[in-house]
């Protein structure tokens, strides 16, 4: 597969996912436009750094600021989408060099698809949350405070 890379990454502090790491990937869209081939993108991205990376692989986030396919959102995150996005041909050459959905079945790994699709996270906002902010301050407190508890 061709290099690639994700828009953020890190770790989590605090609370029940400290120190797992994420990756993500974020599209700013006001419509829909290509997010359901930008996502069969990420889903494969995904799938190539589980294998590749697991280390740096604990989560996958979609932040988006529209919805797609709404009427299968539900449906996104599952194996079966997953493996959709796999075999589509946008991917199939690219992940595993062939030219058919049948040859793509017999390289997809089904249980480390099932792994991605365990991983992702749908974040949706609006533009209305950016204003949700810590004030400068607090923001140093609160830093400060996860600082003395987790380390710098």
């Amino acid at each position: 597969m061709r290099p690639f890379s994700f828009d953020l990454g890190g770790n989590f502090q605090g609370g029940s996912l400290h120190d797992q790491s994420f990756l993500a990937e974020v599209k700013n869209y006001r419509y829909e436009s290509d997010l359901p081939v930008e996502f069969r993108k990420f889903q494969a991205k995904c799938y190539v750094a589980l294998m590749r990376q697991p280390s740096l692989s604990d989560h996958f986030l979609w932040i988006s600021w529209a919805p797609f396919q709404a009427g299968k959102w539900d449906k996104h995150a599952t194996v079966d989408s997953v493996c959709a996005a796999l075999k589509h041909k946008d991917n199939r050459n690219r992940l595993f060099g062939v030219d058919t959905e049948a040859d793509a079945v017999t390289q997809l790994d089904k249980a480390l698809a099932a792994q991605v699709a365990n991983r992702i996270w749908l974040v949706t906002l609006c533009d209305q949350q950016e204003q949700l902010v810590l004030m400068g301050k607090y923001h140093k407190v609160i830093s400060s405070l996860m600082a003395e508890e987790y380390g710098s």
